[in-house]
């Protein structure tokens, strides 16, 4: 998830799935 999150990070979405991928591992 690393990866695709740098990837996401040009689309400045990394912080949004981010957050809804720590709710969900939570």
């Amino acid at each position: 998830m690393s990866m695709q999150a740098v990837i996401f990070d040009m689309d400045g979405v990394i912080i949004d799935s981010e957050a809804l991928w720590r709710q969900a591992q939570i």
